[in-house]
């Protein structure tokens, strides 16, 4: 699938059209370049943390040869994974570390911000599970992508 239709089909199935500069980010389809970089969650609990890209999502995957399913790499097949532990106005766009994934807002007052929903700090008592665990990172996409760093004490 041509990745400009796929973005097309994402925004048909979202119900709005992404941020430029995360739509420019897809086009460009160089998810790979950014894994294992670094970002820091100024948020989490009032102290500065530290997590990696594990893995930015694309538009649409097509199935492999190994599987009959995209899999977990493609924004809409992780949206609904989310079990409805996602706010409507955002979309999964890659994960971290086990329990957190990458999140963009699409829709609203948010729109374009990048966040992360730990999943980690669910209670399950509660009832109200959208903004739990939700932990803003940046204000935009491309500062997202401008504040990733490489480990230097790894190499």
């Amino acid at each position: 699938m041509q990745i400009n239709h796929a973005i097309e089909e994402l925004e048909k199935k979202i119900g709005c059209k992404l941020p430029p500069d995360y739509r420019s980010f897809l086009m460009d389809n160089n998810q790979e370049e950014y894994s294992e970089k670094l970002f820091i969650v100024p948020s989490a609990a009032a102290a500065k943390k530290v997590l990696p890209v594990n893995l930015l999502y694309e538009a649409m995957c097509e199935p492999d040869e190994f599987s009959s399913v995209a899999q977990n790499y493609d924004i809409m097949a992780a949206r609904n994974l989310g079990d409805g532990a996602l706010p409507d106005n955002c979309i999964p766009i890659g994960d971290s570390i086990e329990d957190t994934e990458i999140l963009l807002y699409v829709r609203g007052s948010r729109k374009g911000e990048v966040w992360i929903k730990d999943y980690s700090y669910l209670d399950e008592g509660k009832t109200d599970k959208l903004e739990q665990g939700m932990h803003h990172v940046s204000e935009s996409f491309a500062k997202f992508l401008d504040s990733l760093y490489e480990d230097e004490s790894s190499s």
